[in-house]
């Protein structure tokens, strides 16, 4: 499927179209719109001179352009911070993915689950991102500065509905590992997995059908696009659980093993960080112009590269499993519950500053007679606050994880068929320090970039077969999956996988 030029030309439009105000000559606007033409700003004709650039080619942004700012933005309707949220997109870690964990091995043995994970849409959306809808369609065409190579620029605007349209999908390829050994009443576990990650802009065919053929009209036959751009690829170890329990009751009915768990993040080797910015440079029309496209880069790397852990962060939790035997061992009631709460670690979020009035660049709130020092900073205090997220390191705790599994497992001969309910609760992560200037933590809208609580339910089956010819151990083989029946602030995911486990 071939998605020409799709994110360039949508989050171009709406963002780097935008913030092309920013460095665009306001001269020669006629003012039809009720607005007044430089020309008849009543200006200090020394403030319109072209200063130095301090670095050669790049034009210092004056007070002129300040103005010119802001009369472009009252024509585009832009009045509230283009960006609704910046958080990144969170899933449910493979520890607490796979339905029938507590059953692949009880006690000593290993078992290796062959799944696939698929999120056919995710939590976020470009609806829930950008503002986009206060934008004025019919004006982004006539907007100066766009490049002379577009085809129809009336049209251009008609492109901004489908960004609002744009969801994003992930899907998981991997192997999880679990092995055991158990003395006595005691046991010991490490689960971990060794995953392939995947994540992709997506729109639905007729979208797709539709943008393609806008696209072809306004950019013209002769364009050409690295697809790459729209997915982003990550490989790497998954964290790992180390299980310590014991079994504390055993009878004909019930037996119940309660413990200890950790989570090592050993998936921290596999991350990467996002390139800082140096924002006391965003004082000329050049550089201002390559972070907004550098920002929207990032917003795109943020989304779409997979977690393939928990974010690095170590885990110390409770579990407690327990099986009832029912109708007289015709069937088994498995249960497990656990608590894990996370400790602090550095991860990065995309950030942008506090509105500190409406569209600080209007005519109405900038003084014309301002030297270019502060019509510099002007511009960056807005670009800071509507246009342009950019990355922080900020120490995180995430939300503890409470997860509870109920499965029915009905033996036949030497057939196992499980039939469970999954439930999963993460509360709301907490930012305990921002690596940012003490005159910089408190302007940042920190409450965008925060990943709330999250909560899913699940059914699944399973359905194995065990041989018994291995020289007394039990090999069994089975196929199984999930699927989502409701979500709260996490995508609905399906899982299909094979297992081969053996007790021993």
């Amino acid at each position: 499927m071939k998605l020409k030029k799709l994110f360039t030309h949508l989050c171009a439009i709406a963002l780097a179209g935008t913030i092309s105000l920013t460095f665009t000559p306001a001269h020669g606007m006629d003012g039809d719109d009720g607005m007044p033409d430089l020309e008849e700003l009543d200006l200090d004709p020394d403030l319109l001179i072209d200063k130095p650039s301090l670095e050669g080619s790049r034009a210092l942004i004056g007070p002129i352009d300040a103005i010119g700012i802001g009369t472009l933005l009252g024509r585009i309707g832009l009045k509230e911070p283009l960006w609704i949220s910046t958080k990144p997109e969170k899933g449910r870690d493979i520890l607490y993915l796979m339905p029938s964990k507590i059953t692949s091995i009880e006690y000593g043995g290993g078992s290796c689950n062959l799944f696939f994970n698929m999120t056919s849409k995710m939590n976020l959306t470009g609806s829930n991102l950008l503002n986009i809808d206060q934008i004025n369609q019919s004006t982004i065409g006539a907007l100066p500065g766009l490049p002379a190579s577009i085809k129809n620029k009336d049209q251009i605007g008609s492109l901004l509905p489908f960004a609002k349209k744009i969801t994003i999908q992930e899907r998981k390829l991997g192997s999880y590992f679990q092995a055991g050994y158990a003395k006595g009443a005691f046991l010991l576990q490490f689960h971990t997995s060794l995953q392939l990650g995947e994540r992709n802009f997506y729109l639905n065919q007729h979208d797709l059908a539709e943008i393609q053929a806008l696209n072809t009209l306004v950019f013209g036959e002769d364009q050409s696009y690295d697809e790459s751009n729209l997915y982003r690829i990550r490989v790497g170890m998954g964290d790992t659980r180390v299980k310590l329990g014991l079994n504390a009751l055993n009878s004909k009915i019930l037996q119940t093993d309660v413990g200890m768990e950790c989570i090592i993040p050993t998936s921290r080797s596999s991350r990467k960080f996002l390139s800082a910015f140096d924002d006391t440079q965003l004082n000329d029309d050049e550089f201002i112009y390559s972070t907004a496209i550098n920002s929207l880069l990032s917003v795109r790397d943020y989304l779409l590269t997979p977690e393939i852990g928990n974010g690095g962060h170590f885990g110390l939790g409770f579990y407690m499993e327990s099986k009832f035997n029912l109708f007289k061992n015709l069937a088994e009631l498995v249960t497990r519950v656990s608590f894990d709460k996370f400790f602090e670690a550095d991860e990065q979020r995309l950030m942008v500053q506090k509105q500190s009035g409406i569209t600080a660049l209007s005519l109405e709130n900038f003084n014309p007679l301002a030297t270019p020092a502060e019509a510099q900073a002007a511009v960056i205090k807005f670009a800071k606050e509507y246009l342009i997220p950019l990355p922080y390191r900020v120490s995180t705790e995430p939300g503890g994880i409470f997860n509870g599994i109920m499965i029915l497992n009905i033996p036949y001969k030497k057939w196992n068929f499980r039939y469970g309910y999954d439930f999963y609760f993460q509360q709301a992560e907490q930012f305990k320090h921002v690596y940012a200037d003490q005159a910089v933590q408190p302007l940042l809208r920190t409450e965008l970039a925060r990943v709330g609580t999250m909560t899913q339910h699940k059914i699944s089956s399973e359905t194995t077969y065990r041989i018994k010819n291995f020289n007394n151990i039990n090999l069994d083989i089975g196929f199984g999956g999930d699927t989502t029946i409701a979500a709260h602030n996490i995508g609905k995911d399906w899982t299909v996988y094979l297992k081969f486990a053996s007790e021993f």
